[in-house]
């Protein structure tokens, strides 16, 4: 009897597929009056410098973030980041996620989180190499109108 093994690609959170040989993240319930909010950048860093990418919020909509992820190319440590925007204060609100890793970054928020006005991402790059960063992210956008916090 010969023995076969299956190896399961793990990306992102949730149960695995065993059937499709991946693991699925979790992802959000996207109803009638939102859409699915996607943003991609290459962010290019140079050696042991830190970059910040404003993200800014069309007025009337929201953002609910999921997933971020950052990658390079070389076995380097990065710090990826991520602020909000506090228009109470007119001030930025420091470290409200922050994760750091080598090669690869993944922030997931299973809970999602919101952000109203406009975020900022930081993408730190600890290493002696000038590396060009691809940042991803994930989430719902909404439409203020209809939106309820409970």
């Amino acid at each position: 009897m010969n023995k076969t093994s299956v190896s399961v690609v793990s990306i992102g959170i949730g149960r695995k597929d065993y059937s499709v040989n991946v693991e699925y993240s979790v992802q959000p319930l996207i109803r009638s009056w939102q859409d699915k909010y996607s943003y991609s950048n290459l962010i290019p860093v140079a050696a042991g410098a830190e970059v910040i990418t404003v993200i800014p919020i069309p007025a009337a909509d929201l953002y609910i973030l999921y997933d971020l992820n950052i990658s390079a190319e070389k076995n380097v440590l990065l710090r990826l980041q991520v602020d909000e925007w506090d228009p109470v204060t007119l001030a930025w609100i420091d470290a409200v996620f922050v994760k750091s890793g080598y090669q690869r970054v993944d922030l997931q928020i299973p809970d999602g989180f919101i952000f109203g006005d406009q975020y900022r991402v930081r993408v730190k790059n600890y290493s002696a190499f000038n590396l060009t960063i691809p940042l991803d992210i994930s989430g719902i956008k909404a439409s203020k109108a209809n939106y309820t916090s409970s």
